[in-house]
């Protein structure tokens, strides 16, 4: 007769035998340990202070203390020691710490795995997971969450197949090649691409997307240089009254109709369509000073053309007559006393750096004349260079004022660092430099 069982390892109260409650007794123990196997934790390799009467732990490589040379072994903790029982393949424990089931197999808890699994549904060969329910959730797991569709070659697919009562009217994925696209069907059969993104280029095809560029099949995409935009021309047109439809076109001025008076040369006009009567049409003038025109569409009808500015109405010389701007709308200049911008409103703003010299031991000081004159005096601001100061003047920053000014009138103006009474004086061939602001009007 064995002496133990073949597959818990439990011993056999043997014939004749004395104190035959310990022999049961150990048996009844090592069923507690393995019926219904529960550990606190898989791959544990120190033993916990203060264990329960009855905790089990799945020991891991490198068990140490009283776990040392146990590795792989269940620790259960058993009337104030510890009994080890060696796994066998097939058996089953969860994992309290995890949440989750596992198997002993290959000499390791490994988690579930399985040929073919069914979920309310019968699996196959071919579909070996299969799920019949209302909904199917995949969650993350703290982050985020990807569905991974993996082929062996190019020339295979990997795809999400969608079917109404098992005959397929939409797919989407790497259908035989590694470009990626959507197709649909009528009846399972006859199959149209609706769109492929090229693995290559990213680019678009397929028949939604707008076969060239004069394609206005309605429900398909703009392609680039469909009506004329992105395009390297837009398409030529005789008579702009009759360019209405939204997009860009070109216009030969020399021989067109309804262009603005007195153009010439080839020019892009911008059609836009707010109703079927309504809209407007944008010119650039390109043979010239790029002056842009614009007229409208209203009931049908076009009106006259009208310049919204050019490059001598925005930036070039100001002037003005009886206090209306006549000139451009921005002037920029600069000579030796330093630069200025002017604005059509009369505004001007001039700026110069400056450098201080030696006036008296108590300042250094510097007369500014304007780069352009002013119609009255105005509010001048100086600033001070602190590093320009430390480096070519005797007194240091907390021994000097701020940069006043004096004398200040519509062409000139006197700027002065003083140093603080009573502190360090300058010497004769210090400086400092300062940065100039003037703000007044021109007119």
């Amino acid at each position: 007769m064995f002496e133990r069982s073949p597959n818990l390892d439990m011993p056999f109260i043997q014939p004749s035998q004395a104190q035959k409650h310990v022999t049961h007794n150990e048996a009844l123990e090592y069923l507690d340990a393995l019926v219904g196997l529960s550990v606190k934790a898989f791959d544990a390799v120190d033993p916990p202070v203060g264990a329960a009467e009855g905790e089990r732990y799945a020991l891991g490589v490198g068990a140490s203390g009283d776990w040392a040379g146990q590795d792989g072994m269940l620790a259960v903790w058993a009337n104030g020691g510890w009994l080890y029982l060696a796994p066998q393949e097939g058996w089953r424990a969860f994992g309290e710490a995890e949440q989750a089931l596992r198997i002993y197999r290959g000499g390791q808890w490994a988690g579930l795995s399985f040929d073919q699994l069914g979920l309310g549904a019968t699996p196959d060969a071919v579909n070996r997971l299969s799920v019949a329910a209302e909904a199917t959730l995949l969650s993350h797991n703290g982050a985020g969450h990807q569905l991974k569709l993996n082929k062996a070659s190019a020339g295979e697919t990997a795809s999400l197949l969608f079917q109404s009562n098992w005959t397929g009217h939409a797919e989407m994925g790497l259908a035989g090649e590694n470009d990626w696209s959507i197709k649909v069907s009528p009846d399972g059969s006859n199959w149209t691409t609706a769109l492929k993104v090229a693995a290559a280029t990213g680019h678009l095809s397929g028949s939604a997307v707008q076969a060239d560029a004069l394609d206005a099949t309605e429900g398909r995409l703009l392609t680039v240089g469909g009506f004329g935009l992105g395009s390297g021309a837009a398409p030529e047109v005789t008579d702009l009254d009759v360019a209405v439809s939204g997009g860009i076109v070109s216009v030969d001025a020399d021989t067109a109709a309804n262009v603005p008076t007195g153009m010439s040369g080839r020019h892009a006009v911008l059609v836009a369509k707010s109703e079927a009567g309504g809209g407007f049409q944008m010119l650039c003038e390109q043979k010239s000073d790029g002056a842009l025109y614009l007229r409208r569409l209203d009931g049908g009808v076009w009106g006259a053309w009208q310049r919204l500015w050019d490059s001598g109405s925005l930036v070039g010389t100001v002037s003005e007559s009886g206090g209306v701007p006549t000139g451009a709308v921005i002037e920029q200049g600069s000579n030796t006393n330093g630069a200025f911008t002017k604005w059509a409103d009369g505004t001007m703003i001039c700026a110069q750096a400056l450098d201080l010299s030696f006036d008296a031991v108590h300042r250094l000081a510097a007369d500014w004349n304007y780069p352009a004159v002013f119609a009255m005096p105005p509010v001048v601001t100086a600033t001070l260079d602190g590093d320009d100061l430390a480096s070519n003047a005797t007194p240091v920053a907390s021994e000097v004022g701020a940069v006043g000014m004096e004398a200040v009138g519509a062409s000139s103006a006197r700027a002065a660092l003083h140093r603080i009474s009573g502190l360090t004086d300058f010497a004769a061939a210090d400086s400092a430099r300062v940065y100039l602001s003037a703000q007044g009007r021109w007119f």
